[in-house]
Order: structure tokens, then sequence, then C-alpha cells
């Protein structure tokens, strides 16, 4: 009696070119969090830091000050009464929340880069992808919020949803004040639309900042104020003024009193902030009238002009910042200066912290200031000549 065969034929599981990063992106930060201990999701970053302003009595900005816009702070809050104020399932869910917004920046990344060009060439967005897979400043700190909502902004305005973008550029400037450089890529477009974007941007922030004086004015006004009251550090400027030491507040146990901010940190600037506000400005404004189409290439290039020269300007640096700038030289830059820039830039950080400073060796803090300050400068003429060419 003959007996019949089966025949099985394996079923393919297909993943479009498109969503292979954002899936092995998400497995990536899966697994980070299923093999490292405790103390390795901390690493370098501030995960303790946002725990012990959690554990602080009652909400941010209502019954303490903190050195942060609002929104990453409640969110932090949300997250410890979440875990229950048990420190491993608090830094856990923070990986969660900033792995879920690198998901959404690869994507957001991938979008603009289409807008930029139909047949985008792959190398942009696998470098970009490795970054965001290596490089910790993904999960030590809240940036990755702050870029997600920026990049939803911009490409909200590049697809012409106006108010969509203007609010996620509002949203972005209530997680961290650099989102609102992506009103930047409206620069040649009618003043009409520029103010509309920029008014419905402020208002978001306005209605955030503005609830909370009125619950609360004396520690919403200390927070609004902390970021100016300690000085230079990690920069250039800071250099100038002997600031040698990063941009870190005291014990948080100080957030309870929002008197203690008066006095400030740090030696005062011996350059006046004003003064170089308007070179930097006035640079960056007429580098912005060499902008000769207003193509979606050339309003990124304008973007990254705006970011470069801001951390030039700025007179502290801190090096998950370059969280904002290196995808922006992955989507406009030609091949090798992307990748050897990106890299350069990236190292040089990596080399400030956390191996130089997070071993106390402050003293040569001027190398990797002098270094990246150089990078920047080359990074700011790319983007330059970007836009005279675009």
């Amino acid at each position: 009696m003959a007996t019949k065969k089966r025949s099985f034929s394996a079923g393919k599981l297909e993943i479009s070119d498109a969503a292979l990063p954002l899936v092995l992106l998400a497995a990536a930060r899966l697994m980070l969090l299923m093999s490292q201990t405790e103390s390795g999701l901390w690493g370098y970053g501030d995960s303790i830091i946002f725990f012990e302003l959690s554990a602080l009595p009652g909400w941010p900005y209502l019954a303490h000050w903190v050195e942060f816009p609002p929104v990453f702070p409640f969110l932090s809050e949300l997250i410890f009464r979440i875990a229950n104020g048990k420190q491993h399932v608090f830094s856990t869910l923070l990986v969660v929340l900033f792995s879920a917004a690198d998901v959404g920046n690869l994507w957001l990344f991938m979008r603009i880069q289409k807008k930029i060009d139909p047949q985008p060439e792959a190398w942009r967005v696998w470098t970009y992808f490795a970054c965001l897979v290596t490089l910790a400043y993904g999960w030590w700190y809240f940036d990755p919020l702050a870029v997600f909502c920026m990049f939803l902004g911009v490409d909200l305005l590049l697809s012409d949803r106006d108010i969509a973008g203007g609010l996620a550029l509002g949203v972005g400037v209530l997680v961290k004040l650099f989102p609102v450089l992506g009103l930047v890529v409206l620069w040649r477009q009618p003043f009409r639309r520029i103010v509309k974007m920029g008014l419905i941007t402020a208002g978001v922030a306005v209605i955030g900042y503005g609830t909370l004086w009125l619950l609360s004015p004396d520690f919403t006004q200390a927070s609004l104020i902390s970021q100016f009251t300690k000085g230079s550090w990690e920069t250039i400027w800071a250099l100038i003024d002997g600031n040698y030491r990063t941009g870190n507040f005291g014990p948080v146990a100080l957030r309870l009193d929002a008197e203690l901010l008066s006095a400030g940190q740090g030696n005062p600037a011996r350059i006046p902030t004003w003064l170089t506000l308007f070179v930097f400005g006035s640079a960056g404004l007429w580098g912005l009238t060499q902008m000769k189409k207003d193509t979606p290439k050339a309003r990124m290039i304008a973007l990254g002009w705006a970011f470069a020269l801001l951390f030039l300007w700025s007179s502290g640096w801190s090096p998950q910042w370059l969280l904002f700038l290196v995808p922006l030289m992955l989507l406009v830059f030609p091949k090798t200066m992307g990748l050897i820039g990106s890299l350069v830039f990236i190292l040089v950080n990596l080399l400030e912290w956390p191996v130089i400073l997070s071993r106390g060796w402050f003293h040569y803090l001027p190398v990797t200031v002098l270094l990246r300050t150089l990078i920047l400068l080359l990074i700011a003429f790319q983007f330059f000549e970007g836009m005279r060419e675009e």
C-alpha cells in the first residue's frame, strides 16, 4: 500500500526594508535590558539623579524645583509611582521609554530622508542605526524624547501639516529648549507662515509654564532660571571663565528650597553672553541668507547650521547633546564627511564623558574642549557650504 508523502512549505517572514532597522533597534534595546545588571543600565548616566529627584516629596515644579523643563520631570515622577519607588523597576521603565523614543527617531529620520531623496542612500540610515544601538547616551539621558519632538515637528512642517508641527515643537520646548530650532526649516517660507508656527509653538510653551506658574510661582520660577545660574561648563567659554567642572547641580535636597539659586555657581562670564549672542546670532542670520533653494535638503542643512552655531555659542556643553547634531549630519553630509565627521565627533565626546571626567581628570578638559570646538567649527562650515551649494 503506497503511503502519501506530506510536503511542508516553510512560510516566509518578510520584513520591509523600512521596517527592518526599526525591528532590529527595538530588539537590540530589549537584549540590553535582558542582559544588563541594574548598575549596568545606570552606567555613567543620570538615572540615579532622575530617581532621587522623583523620590522627593510631591510633584516637580509644585513642591520642589528641577533644572529641566516640565515634561520629563512629570513623566519621571509618574514612572516612579508606577514602579512603587523600586529603583530597578524605575530604571528599566526609563530605558523602555527612551528606547521607544529612539525607535521613533529612527523612523522619523527615514521619513525625512525620503523627503530629501526619493531614493535614499542606505549608509545614512544604517549609520544612524549603529549610533543608536551602541551609543549609551540614548538610554543614560532623556534627550531622545526631545529629539523625537523635534524630528516629529520638522517632519510635519516638511509635509505642510503646520498646526500639528507647531504643536509638536511646542511640546518639545517643554521637554528641552532645543526643539524650538525646528522652526528654522521655515526660513524661506512666507512670513505669515513663520509667524503662525512661532505663535503656536510659543503658545504651547506659555500655556505649560503659565499653568505651573499659577499653581506654584516660586518653584516654577526657580526651575526656569536654574540653568542660567550655574555659569559655564565644558566649553571654550568655561575655560576662559576658569570653570573646570561639569554642569551638574549639587545634592537633590537643594531642590526643596527655591532661594538657593540666588547665589549662582561657578565663576561669572568674562565675556558678556549678550555680546557672544549678538556675534553668533548675526553670523547665523547672515548664513541663512546664503541659502539658495527651498528644498527639504536645504531646510535640513539650515537646521544643522543653526544647531552648530548654537552649540558654539552656548556657555555650557553636555556630551549627550550630540544626539541632536549627528542625525542632521548623517541626513545631509556627503558620505565621507558624514561617516568620519560623526565618528570623530562622537569619540571626542566619549573621551570627555565618561572617560576623562568620570575619573576626575578635569585638568584634561582643555584637550577635549578645544578638539570639540574645532570639530564644531568644521561642522558649521560644512553646513554653511551646503546652504550655498544646495
